[in-house]
C-alpha cells in the first residue's frame, strides 16, 4: 500500500539554479511568477505575498509557460520570506493548450514554397543540374563535344515517355 503511495507521487525537476519567468492569470489579472519547479502533475511558482493573497486554494487560472498554455489550480502555498510565497500548482491535464503564434501577413514578394535549405538532396540536384547545364550550353557544350550527345538523349527520352503515355492512355 505505502509503495503504491510513493509511485503515485510526481517528481518535480527542480529550476532553482536559473528559475523561468512564466505569466499567471486568473480571470482579467495577470501576474508574473517564477517557475522553480515542474512535474507531470503542476508546478510550484514563485510570488510576492500581495499576488499570493489572491491565490486561495482551489481558484482555476492560466499559466502560460515556455511557449505552451496551462490551466491550472492552485493547490496550496508556503512563505519562504517576508517578500516571497512559495505557491504549488496543479496541473489540470486535459485542458492545457500550445501557444499558436499569430499568422503573418503574407507579401507578393515572398516564396510560395518553403525549401528546408539543410536537405541534402536539394544540394546534390542543384549541382547536378548545373552540371547538366554547362555540358549542354552551346558555348561550352561544344567545345567539350557533349552538347550534341546530351541533347540527343534528352530527346529521346521525352519521346520515348510520350509514346508511352500514348500507349497507355490509347490515343
Amino acid at each position: 500500500m505505502n509503495d503504491n503511495q510513493d509511485r503515485a507521487k510526481a517528481y518535480s525537476f527542480d529550476l532553482n539554479a536559473n528559475p523561468l519567468t512564466g505569466s499567471l492569470r486568473f480571470g482579467w489579472c495577470n501576474f508574473q511568477a517564477l517557475v522553480t519547479e515542474y512535474s507531470w502533475s503542476g508546478y510550484t511558482i514563485v510570488v510576492s505575498p500581495s499576488i499570493a493573497r489572491k491565490l486561495r486554494k482551489g481558484r482555476q487560472g492560466t499559466l502560460e509557460f515556455q511557449g505552451s498554455s496551462y490551466k491550472v489550480s492552485c493547490l496550496d502555498s508556503k512563505s519562504l520570506d517576508k517578500k516571497s510565497v512559495e505557491v504549488h500548482l496543479l496541473l489540470n491535464a486535459s485542458e492545457s493548450t500550445p501557444l499558436v503564434p499569430k499568422k503573418k501577413k503574407r507579401c507578393a514578394a515572398s516564396a510560395s514554397l518553403n525549401l528546408n535549405q539543410r536537405d541534402p538532396v536539394l544540394g546534390t540536384a542543384t549541382c547536378l543540374g548545373l552540371l547538366m547545364l554547362l555540358l549542354i550550353l552551346p558555348g561550352w557544350g561544344e567545345g567539350w563535344g557533349t552538347s550534341a550527345y546530351l541533347s540527343e538523349g534528352f530527346r529521346s527520352v521525352f519521346v520515348n515517355a510520350c509514346d508511352a503515355c500514348k500507349g497507355l492512355f490509347g490515343r
